[in-house]
Parts: C-alpha cells; sequence; structure tokens
C-alpha cells in the first residue's frame, strides 16, 4: 500500500505515519509504537498535528472521512 512520509508533532515528541489505511504514532525518543489508528476504510491521504495541542492528530483518507485523535 502507499505510505505517508513520517510527520512530527511540533513539539518533536511524537511521529505519526501512515501505511494504507491505517496510521501509527510513535515516542520520537525510544521509537516506541504508541497506539495505532485504525477506522478509514481506504488510503490515508494526509495528516495533521493540532499546533496547539501535541498529542491531537487529524487523518483525511480517499474513503471522504477526517478523523481526529486526542490524548495519545
Amino acid at each position: 500500500g502507499t505510505s505517508t512520509p513520517p510527520l512530527f508533532s511540533r513539539d518533536s515528541k511524537y511521529m505519526i505515519h501512515a501505511q494504507g489505511s491505517t496510521a501509527s504514532v510513535y515516542s520520537s525518543d525510544s521509537i516506541t509504537r504508541l497506539i495505532t489508528l485504525e477506522g478509514h476504510s481506504d488510503m490515508i491521504t494526509d495528516l495533521c498535528w493540532d499546533p496547539e495541542a501535541s498529542e491531537c492528530v487529524v487523518t483525511s483518507s480517499l474513503d471522504g472521512l477526517i478523523w481526529q485523535k486526542q490524548g495519545i
């Protein structure tokens, strides 16, 4: 599947990467996967961190949905 380039949170504490319809959030310090985000039924096309809250990420997909996850 298609993947997105890694995207770091504004404070560089977290990194998110999408592969197909799933996104994974990692700790930047230890490169440990913290959470896997599932829910899209088609390829994720974009990722965005909230500039004010490093524990809030938004994903968009070809399925036409936008998901927001708070509290990583």
